[in-house]
């Protein structure tokens, strides 16, 4: 978790770079007591983030979900609910090298979902794949915060994940009209169109980390207030 929210919004690893905003980082804890499932524990997150979002009416909110679990009808309701009500999720795409449309929350047409790629810009030999990922970004020796006041490199979609949920903050708070599909859109835009996944596709969109494009343009980010430090386009590797 805290690598996780370092990625997005860490001062010193974040991607989150828009200047003389107010945000409010919150997060929905997944502990599993003894006796219960990981489903409902994950049903009752998904129920905690809707009743925020009922409670903010008109309140757009990047949401990041790096886990995945079994597909199951109850979680696609609870993620359709989410965006509806302004939730613009990001799922990690999965560790287990297969078909990502096997799992939960990334086999959501609800939710952006990001792959992993390697330093050579190409799909990362454990990620998952297939035609719901969405996007890809980097997620082998990704460098963030740690517990007790260490940084640490971790590898995984899940790391894959926050980082794309980070850029997209930068894209919303300079356009607050856009909503999911507006999003996801400007990632897409602005992304380069490059990646291998080793399965015959040598085209898909891998994310771009600190461009112009997506802080400062106005094209992609409206009469907002800019990034810091982004004037050179990281090419996402």
């Amino acid at each position: 978790g805290t690598h996780v929210a370092g990625t997005v919004v860490g001062k010193n690893y974040g991607v989150f770079r828009a200047q003389g905003t107010n945000i409010k980082v919150i997060d929905v804890r997944l502990d599993v007591p003894a006796g219960s499932s990981w489903a409902a524990v994950v049903l009752n997150g998904y129920d905690a983030i809707i009743n925020y979002l009922l409670a903010n009416p008109g309140k757009k909110v990047i949401i990041n979900m790096s886990f995945g679990l079994s597909n199951w009808d109850s979680f696609n309701e609870r993620l359709a609910a989410i965006r509806t009500n302004g939730g613009i999720v990001f799922a990690a795409a999965g560790n287990s090298n297969i078909d990502a449309s096997y799992f939960s929350p990334a086999s959501s047409n609800d939710t952006i979902t990001v792959g992993a790629i390697d330093q050579t810009g190409n799909r990362a030999w454990f990620s998952n794949y297939g035609d719901i990922v969405d996007i890809w970004a980097p997620g082998v020796n990704v460098l963030s915060a740690f517990p007790e006041n260490t940084s640490n490199n971790i590898s995984g979609t899940s790391m894959s994940s926050p980082l794309t949920a980070g850029i997209a903050a930068n894209i919303l708070v300079n356009n607050p009209d856009l909503d999911f599909d507006g999003v996801k859109q400007q990632l897409l835009d602005y992304a380069s169109y490059d990646v291998d996944d080793f399965l015959g596709n040598i085209d898909l969109p891998r994310v771009q980390i600190s461009c112009d494009e997506y802080c400062s343009d106005g094209s992609a980010c409206g009469s907002g207030g800019g990034c810091s430090s982004n004037s050179d386009c990281d090419d996402g590797v």
